[in-house]
């Protein structure tokens, strides 16, 4: 089976074929610049447009070989109250994503504009949407409800829904693997730390708690997201004169990182922290902070925890960050080995210590191909009970 993996943002498409029998990758890129200017005109009018030109690259790889594409999934950011597992994409599934983008209004919009331009290209292939949210649907009542009026939060769709829950998933099958554990054993603390940054309580192989909640900017401090913030700071803002629009600008772009080292790349910052910028580093140290707040309040929750999960580019990439983060955490008695922490390595999970039994681990994110076996797995399983009707 051939799997299209396509992750479609506002101005740019990524997408990855698969070859399902050994897993391989046939074709990957990236098309940019969608419904802008580029140094040769415009690129793709619009995701219709970029997709073709997706599709013709795929077709022309050698690689590819002709062989037609027996599904094509989709990375879905939200999927609100309507989705905890991944579905085949019909009418009502696109509506409900169209509902659904009132709570994540810069991502289902381009998600959904990828879907429709699938289904218009390719009308005979099934689609698949693969919901960032759907991991986290096992967490109880007491972890996703607001303190706030039931009526209230009924009537907006207030909860708690959690995200980056594909790379949850790779990340706990991965480290199953690697144990040689059945995933339903595993008490784990997954730190997805990259632009976007959460972290999750994993007990018993289900989500239990996670660090963002009914949007992608509650919980710790991230590259350009504030995290968590007293919400008397927006109301303090608002009656000062600024309008909702540079909050919501402020919150998600101009803060984090960004916000207290004047830039959001982590790399730059870090060089800038090592020369003695002393913004800099009380930017990385508020990151290694605000991350061990969750991390150790979720030590408790994935009792006993098997392994702290470093996953996501900063979690794989940033030897200092995991360091310090293992350090500032006595509680879990974590003794990371410096030499393989700093050891750059392709291994998709890598052990850099144990202490007290528990396990401190890197997962190589693999988000594209979580999509990929979840599509197969529910294609199987329709074609499977089709051919029994």
């Amino acid at each position: 089976m051939r799997i299209l993996v396509l992750n479609s943002g506002s101005s740019s498409i990524r997408y990855k074929l698969f070859d399902m029998r050994d897993e391989r990758i046939l074709s990957e890129g990236h098309i940019e610049n969608i419904g802008g200017a580029g140094a040769g005109g415009p690129r793709a009018r619009d995701h219709d447009e970029g997709l073709e030109m997706a599709f013709a690259a795929i077709a022309a790889d050698p690689v590819f070989g002709g062989d037609p594409i027996d599904a094509i999934g989709h990375r879905v950011v939200h999927g609100g109250p309507d989705f905890s597992r991944t579905v085949i994409v019909d009418d009502h599934v696109c509506a409900a994503i169209e509902t659904n983008s009132v709570l994540a209004p810069l991502h289902n919009p381009p998600n959904l504009k990828g879907i429709r331009a699938a289904q218009h290209l390719k009308p005979g292939v099934p689609q698949v949407a693969v919901f960032d949210t759907a991991f986290h649907q096992t967490m109880p009542e007491a972890a996703s409800t607001y303190p706030l009026p039931p009526s209230l939060s009924r009537r907006h769709g207030i909860r708690r829904y959690g995200f980056h829950g594909t790379s949850c998933a790779w990340a706990l099958g991965a480290v199953a693997g690697y144990l040689g554990r059945p995933p339903a054993t595993l008490n784990l603390i997954i730190a997805h730390l990259g632009a976007g940054a959460s972290i999750t309580a994993v007990q018993g192989g289900r989500s239990v708690d996670t660090s963002m909640g009914l949007s992608p900017l509650e919980g710790v401090m991230m590259q350009t997201r504030a995290g968590d913030i007293d919400p008397a700071i927006a109301l303090i803002l608002s009656r000062d004169g600024v309008d909702v629009a540079e909050i919501d600008r402020l919150l998600n772009y101009d803060s984090g990182v960004k916000g207290i080292a004047g830039e959001a790349d982590m790399l730059t910052v870090a060089k800038r922290a090592e020369g003695g910028d002393s913004s800099a580093r009380l930017a990385r140290e508020m990151y290694v902070h605000r991350a061990c707040k969750y991390i150790g309040g979720y030590a408790g929750l994935a009792w006993p925890p098997d392994a702290l999960v470093f996953t996501g580019g900063v979690g794989e990439n940033d030897c200092w960050i995991r360091r310090e983060i293992s350090r500032s955490l006595p509680q879990l008695g974590l003794l990371i080995d410096d030499e393989r922490n700093e050891r750059t390595a392709e291994e998709p999970v890598r052990s850099i210590g144990t202490g007290k039994g528990i396990d401190t681990l890197i997962v190589k994110a693999n988000e594209e191909l979580q999509i990929a076996r979840e599509a197969m797995a529910l294609i199987g399983n329709a074609g499977a009970m089709k051919s029994r009707s």
